[in-house]
């Protein structure tokens, strides 16, 4: 993620907003999807268990509050929930948000959301999505269902040793599909809102502009399969440990949100060591 200034869900978003590299993150999304599907049955059978099922297999006895918490998981959810907001709230507090984007602040700089509301509401999208769909949110699985396509015209021979590619062909993570159609509409709409397209662009002048829309075609077709390659070696992406794993208080999520935000530290402090710390953040 710190390679591609990216993670598999957002990459819809900056699909949507015009990121100029934002393709080649999505392109390399799709071949890190389609690689861990081919790789999947060497994975299967020199690992002693295969972690990418690990939630689909374990994902109910493997709660923190039915191990630590006597099964109280309304409770514990919700305190959960109330320190992750207290933790938020003074984080902010310490350090403002607006301080963070005031060198890319957007020509309409009111239509900017907080990002404390941002994450609220993306977080209750749990909601309908479980209602209406009888999932979780996720990103990371319509990469692997996009990919598959390609084998429907395939021997049958090869669905039958690929057995999680074939899983993908007609899966019900398909919606997740829908879901990033929706995010690149969505973004489309917001960012021209808030003429975040033109600040976007504006990278090529000189202009001052994010890190997604720094990273070259290369770093982000890169930075690209190794997120979604990774996402579905650990059975989810940001979203789906991060926006599920954790309120649902899962134990792997324990394990591997912080290690993205490890990974994602080191990556970016090797990076800015490398190209020096100020053409890392805004390479021009």
């Amino acid at each position: 993620m710190a390679l591609a200034g990216s993670c598999p869900g957002m990459a819809y978003a900056q699909l949507g907003m015009g990121t100029p590299n934002a393709p080649f993150l999505y392109l390399g999304g799709l071949v890190g999807a389609l690689l861990y599907g081919l790789m999947h049955p060497w994975l299967k059978d020199h690992h002693a268990f295969d972690f990418a099922q690990t939630l689909e297999k374990r994902f109910e006895s493997m709660h923190l509050e039915r191990n630590y918490f006597n099964g109280h998981f309304k409770s514990t959810a919700t305190a959960f929930g109330v320190v992750m907001l207290a933790a938020a709230i003074g984080v902010d507090t310490l350090f403002p948000w607006q301080a963070d984007v005031a060198d890319v602040r957007a020509v309409r700089p009111e239509w900017r959301m907080n990002p404390i509301i941002a994450g609220l509401i993306v977080g209750s999208l749990q909601i309908p999505v479980f209602v209406f769909l009888g999932s979780l949110l996720g990103a990371s699985s319509g990469y692997s269902v996009l990919s598959a396509q390609m084998f429907r015209i395939a021997p049958e021979g090869v669905l039958q040793k690929h057995t999680y590619v074939r899983n993908f062909v007609s899966s019900k993570a398909s919606w997740q599909v829908g879901l990033g159609l929706g995010i690149v509409l969505g973004s489309a709409v917001s960012s021209g809102y808030a003429d975040s397209v033109l600040a976007t662009l504006k990278y090529h002048t000189g202009a001052p502009h994010s890190l997604s829309a720094s990273v070259n075609s290369v770093e982000a077709f890169i930075g690209g399969l190794f997120i979604v390659y990774g996402a579905r070696f650990v059975g989810g992406c940001a979203s789906g440990h991060g926006l599920t794993g954790l309120p649902s208080l899962h134990v792997v999520s324990w394990f591997v949100v912080p290690a993205m935000f490890a990974g994602g530290i080191a990556t970016g402090n090797i990076l800015a060591y490398v190209l020096g710390k100020d053409a890392y953040l805004l390479r021009a």
